[in-house]
This record gives structure tokens, C-alpha cells and sequence, in this order.
């Protein structure tokens, strides 16, 4: 039996060619530096760019934003910072076989950690309030 398939029903298999290549760089350098600086062109506009939801507040930078989340829940790297300090010295204390001194601040490490782990759900519960009485006072906006 033939093969009644056209050469036109199988076009749609033949790989395509891309359109046009770009000729390489002379120049490896030249190259890298001027994608290089296109990255940071893109990366300054994106710092610029509105926020996606229309309103008119600019995108925060990494660093702003670290800071407004130790100013909201100062506790919770305070907390970070004494259970390190206490596996830390825990952990110096066991090399120097003062085994007590050690079994004392891997205690102080587990109190460490519960204790940001409270500082954490007590800055998601205040978050969540401030959220609830953003709604609350949007919704009594929009009513008046």
C-alpha cells in the first residue's frame, strides 16, 4: 500500500532555520562588558518600576526591605543571633570537653530557639491584625 502523505503534510517536521544568527563578537570582552552592562541597565529600570497593582509606591530595594522587617519584628534576629551564639559556644565548650558547660548552652540554645519561634508567630499575629484593621478601615471608606 503507497504512502498517500504529501511533502506539504510533513512540512511541519522539517526543523526551522532561525531567521538570522548574530555574527560573533570580535572581541570576547568587548562582549561580556556590554552584556554586562545591559544586566544593569535592566536591573536599575526593574529598581524603578511601579509596584504591579497600579498604585503609585515604587518597589522597595533589598535593602529597604530588610529594615522594615527588623523594624516590625526586631525579636526574631535577636533570637537568631543567641541561638548561634549559644550552638557556637556550646560547640567550643565541647571541643574543650567541659561536657557540662556544653549540655548548659545546648539547653541555652533550645530556649534560644523557642523563643524565636514565639517572636516569629507573635509578629505573624500582629501582621495579621494590622492587615485585618487595613481592610476594616478600607471597607468604612468605601461605604461613607
Amino acid at each position: 500500500m503507497a504512502n498517500s502523505e504529501s511533502a506539504s503534510d510533513l512540512e511541519w517536521v522539517k526543523p526551522r532555520k532561525p531567521a538570522s544568527v548574530p555574527a560573533p563578537a570580535a572581541n570576547e570582552e568587548e562582549a561580556m562588558s556590554k552584556a554586562e552592562m545591559e544586566w544593569v541597565e535592566l536591573n536599575q529600570q526593574l529598581a524603578r518600576m511601579k509596584k504591579m497593582d497600579g498604585s503609585n509606591e515604587y518597589q522597595e530595594t533589598q535593602k529597604q526591605k530588610i529594615q522594615r522587617k527588623l523594624m516590625e519584628n526586631p525579636f526574631v534576629p535577636i533570637g537568631a543571633l543567641m541561638t548561634t551564639g549559644c550552638l557556637f559556644m556550646g560547640l567550643y565548650k565541647f571541643v574543650r570537653k567541659d561536657m557540662a558547660g556544653s549540655q548548659t548552652m545546648m539547653r541555652g540554645r533550645i530556649a534560644a530557639q523557642g523563643m524565636t519561634v514565639i517572636a516569629c508567630m507573635i509578629g505573624v499575629t500582629l501582621e495579621f491584625k494590622k492587615g485585618m484593621q487595613r481592610k476594616l478601615e478600607k471597607a468604612r471608606e468605601n461605604k461613607d
